[in-house]
């Protein structure tokens, strides 16, 4: 008897000791949010259009989520729901490794292949890399050479999503007729990212796949739809509101916002939707005191809506080519208006920010809940107070009007952007998460 209990004490003490001995994950939830804040400065820096911007942010997020899922049960691998993917690397089986080291080199190698600033993200890297220089040598190898070898893997998916293709293909040609879309004041650029409904969803099984309804029929006559509508806008924009204006500026979200005196330009540096929302879900894990692979996955889930509700809606956008209300306004109610934001260099319908405000919301409420609190301090930065909702939605559709208040979208092209964001966002979910692990 007295055997089997001194037994038993040993195994206790042995069990104690190899718990003890377990060290954690080099990287926790609040690296997550570094590392995801660290891509959108270097966005910012960089310059990238908004779809752009996307793409940018999705491919590392995803190369991070799959390389956690690897080693995690806890996470649906996203792998058999993104288009072509294939099969991912599988750890190797010779020892441990630290996933979360292993991820954030998957993030790295991803987001260096992407930026144009590459030497922001390497260094970055070089100084995250030096927490890591008390781990066991094998361990420490065996993690990096996994987050190498689904880095690899996602790179070689990217390199097949015709983004490569689409850099030298013909420009928009525009159309004569009044209905149609111009080139817009004050400088008149050319359309922007006519090609992008041929690069590959994620997750959506084509561009085309979730309609909107066609905006109202074009027409001056001022007792039609059209023209009501272009009223409303024209009443609605600058300098009716003090309120409406400052929520359109809040949501301005232009990459590249510039102001023209004279000779001289000015510009400044913004963050786009799809960061704008990232912000507002990194604000929301640590509210709700996620942990890393959590939130590393509710980042990813996230983007990935992002970046299939950009290519849907400029599918539609190219398709309707409809006319922006600072044309119409100019030629048939007052030839001296202009919008309070900078009209963005592409047709109007659907709103570009509702699709993706509502995708992103979508899949936020799925995480949090529909009634979570959320407070938004993204454009403190550039001289605007924190903002709070009471749901993702709510804010959601804030962002869609003030599309509207800053005078550069119809309202049906509000409505009908968030009914496709929407089904978007709902769209990636099903497909992304498996019922047994939804949580």
């Amino acid at each position: 008897m007295r055997q089997r209990q001194i037994l038993l004490l040993a195994m206790l003490l042995l069990l104690t000791q190899c718990k003890v001995a377990e060290k954690p994950p080099v990287f926790e939830a609040d690296d997550a949010h570094r590392w995801t804040m660290t891509l959108i400065e270097t966005v910012m820096d960089d310059l990238f259009p908004p779809m752009i911007a996307s793409r940018v942010y999705t491919y590392p997020l995803i190369a991070a989520h799959e390389t956690l899922a690897a080693g995690d049960r806890s996470l649906a691998a996203f792998g058999p729901a993104l288009r072509d993917f294939g099969a991912s690397p599988t750890p190797p089986i010779d020892g441990p490794l630290d996933y979360s080291l292993a991820a954030f080199i998957a993030w790295s190698d991803v987001a260096t292949k992407l930026v144009f600033s590459e030497f922001k993200i390497q260094e970055f890297t070089e100084i995250e890399l030096l927490r890591c220089e008390s781990m066991e040598a094998s361990v420490r190898e065996r993690s990096i050479a996994f987050g190498h070898a689904m880095s690899g893997h996602v790179i070689q998916w990217m390199l097949k999503d015709n983004y490569t293709e689409t850099r030298t293909m013909s420009r928009f040609t525009i159309d004569p007729a009044d209905s149609t879309w111009k080139q817009t004041p004050p400088d008149y650029p050319n359309s922007l990212e006519p090609n992008w409904t041929l690069i590959r969803p994620m997750i959506l099984d084509s561009a085309g796949q979730i309609r909107v309804a066609d905006p109202a029929p074009y027409s001056i006559d001022p007792k039609s739809e059209f023209y009501t509508e272009a009223l409303e806008v024209y009443q609605t924009g600058p300098g009716n509101s003090e309120k409406r204006d400052s929520i359109a500026w809040y949501w301005d979200d232009n990459p590249n916002h510039y102001i023209n005196t004279g000779h001289n330009t000015t510009f400044t540096h913004k963050i786009s939707p799809a960061g704008h929302w990232l912000c507002i879900a990194g604000t929301s894990c640590k509210k709700a005191s996620k942990n890393f692979a959590q939130t590393i996955e509710i980042y990813a889930l996230t983007a990935i809506a992002q970046f299939d509700g950009f290519i849907a809606c400029w599918e539609e956008k190219y398709r309707m080519n409809l006319v922006r209300p600072v044309t119409y306004i100019q030629s048939v109610i007052d030839p001296e208006w202009l919008p309070l934001i900078q009209t963005p260099p592409f047709p109007e319908h659907p709103s570009g920010h509702s699709v993706i405000s509502a995708a992103s919301a979508t899949v936020l409420s799925h995480f949090f809940g529909e009634e979570f609190v959320v407070t938004d301090s993204t454009e403190m930065r550039f001289g605007f107070p924190e903002r709070t909702f009471v749901s993702f939605h709510e804010a959601a559709t804030e962002a869609g009007m003030s599309r509207l208040y800053g005078g550069i979208h119809f309202r049906r092209a509000l409505t009908e952007g968030q009914k496709q964001g929407n089904a978007i966002g709902e769209f990636v979910l099903n497909r992304a998460l498996p019922t047994e692990v939804n949580p």
